[in-house]
């Protein structure tokens, strides 16, 4: 997020936070998660207050289905005609592999520049703030 932050900070631009959910094959693609659902909203709500004064966050909720991750976020940057896709080294990976399936997908059809954070990702976990 950060990485993101700075970049758009000295292009004076927008940025778009797109928090992918996978929706389980048993559910339909609408049916509500409240729990992911919320913690997706927090994502984006700490993404506005990390901002920059001046800075736009434009947040999305997206659903997918497992495997297609990478696809959305591609379409997704050519919807929003973005400069460039900013993504965090993978918390998980297949054995033997550096990227996992949702990098691959993404760089292979990139419509933009990727920029791949050397930090991992990790699980988000809201940190309460002080009164």
């Amino acid at each position: 997020m950060l990485t993101a932050l700075k970049l758009a900070s000295h292009r004076k631009g927008a940025i778009r936070v797109v928090v992918t959910l996978t929706v389980p094959q048993h559910l339909d693609i609408a049916a509500p998660l409240p729990q992911a659902e919320d913690t997706a909203r927090a994502i984006i709500e700490e993404a506005r207050q990390w901002a920059r004064r001046g800075q736009r966050i434009k947040g999305r909720i997206a659903k997918v289905r497992a495997g297609e991750t990478g696809h959305r976020i591609v379409q997704e940057a050519i919807d929003a005609h973005a400069k460039a896709i900013v993504l965090p080294m993978p918390h998980h990976r297949p054995a033997g592999k550096l990227l996992n399936k949702t990098l691959e997908v993404v760089l292979a059809k990139r419509p933009c520049r990727v920029i791949i954070d050397s930090a991992p990702a990790l699980p988000y976990e809201r940190i309460p703030r002080a009164a």
